[in-house]
């Protein structure tokens, strides 16, 4: 059952740029059937997090000019629910002002932010993971991230180490695999679980001037016009030491080239049409 204090930030505001040909600037990635011939990556999101959000709690954070796009792909996501961003900032801008907003609503809200784009193998472990990181985010009263497991040496994620919940950047090749030889760091997948309260709290620690302009800007257009473009990852991660790890127990994938799609067509048996492989590089197509 549904808790009224958890809210879920859907985070479509990516460009898919690995994914030209097929991805254009006017139909991203997450807007794509790249796994499912029937659903676009966004809409497998929302149907696996409509299954223990209620809809009014369910919010999308996307670009301004993709509006239209989503409300075809997602016409049960109340309007008041849909942040469009009128221009591109990175993630923290959004989180602050949706974070903001949620506050206002609830003060003892827990907000959880998942990217649009990411393939999850099987709804029931991914959804009991999070439903984990929102108990222990109530608990602990701090940012709990969730950490997927390595499966090889890579230098394309952000990690995190285990036994210290410190975040780091992506590193080198040399980095990366020492970090998959020692076999305690995990890979930041970019979902993470907050109480409202303590995520304003640190903009304010952290991002005082973006903290500021976040009270004073009179509307989300206003805030972006002057919001420093920035991630959460350098704005907050870095900087605080209010961080939970937990460790994933799903099979994942942000799908980030075709590389990566051809691998987990390979793996995981997906059924993908000619039009999608036709992109595959060459070693990798059926």
């Amino acid at each position: 059952m549904s808790n009224h204090n958890h809210y879920a930030l859907i985070m479509a505001g990516g460009e898919g740029t690995r994914f030209a040909p097929l991805s254009t600037p006017e139909r991203p990635k997450q807007f794509l059937n790249l796994i499912d011939p029937k659903k676009s990556l966004l809409q497998q999101t929302y149907a696996r997090l409509n299954k223990i959000f209620d809809k009014d709690r369910l919010m999308v954070g996307t670009n301004r000019r993709h509006l239209s796009l989503l409300q075809e792909q997602l016409p049960e996501i109340p309007r008041e629910n849909i942040f469009d961003e009128p221009q591109k900032k990175n993630t923290a801008p959004c989180l602050a002002w949706v974070t903001r907003h949620v506050w206002r609503q609830n003060k003892k809200a827990l907000i959880a932010a998942i990217p649009a784009d990411h393939f999850v193998a099987k709804a029931s472990p991914f959804l009991k993971c999070l439903e984990t990181a929102l108990l222990k985010a109530q608990e602990s009263q701090k940012i709990v991230l969730i950490g997927m497991q390595p499966t090889r040496p890579s230098p394309e994620y952000g990690y995190i180490h285990l036994p210290t919940a410190t975040f780091v950047e992506k590193p080198d090749r040399q980095t990366a695999e020492r970090y998959f030889r020692e076999g305690n760091y995990l890979w930041n997948g970019g979902i993470f679980v907050y109480p409202a309260v303590k995520m304003l709290e640190l903009f304010e620690r952290h991002q005082p001037e973006m903290f500021a302009l976040l009270q004073s800007a009179a509307s989300m257009d206003a805030f972006f016009e002057k919001a420093p473009s920035i991630s959460i990852d350098y704005a907050i991660m870095e900087k605080t030491k209010e961080l939970m790890v937990l460790p994933s127990s799903f099979v994942w994938s942000d799908v980030g080239t075709w590389d990566n799609l051809a691998h987990l067509a390979k793996h995981h048996s997906l059924n993908l049409s000619p039009e999608i492989t036709k992109h595959f590089p060459q070693r990798a197509r059926p």
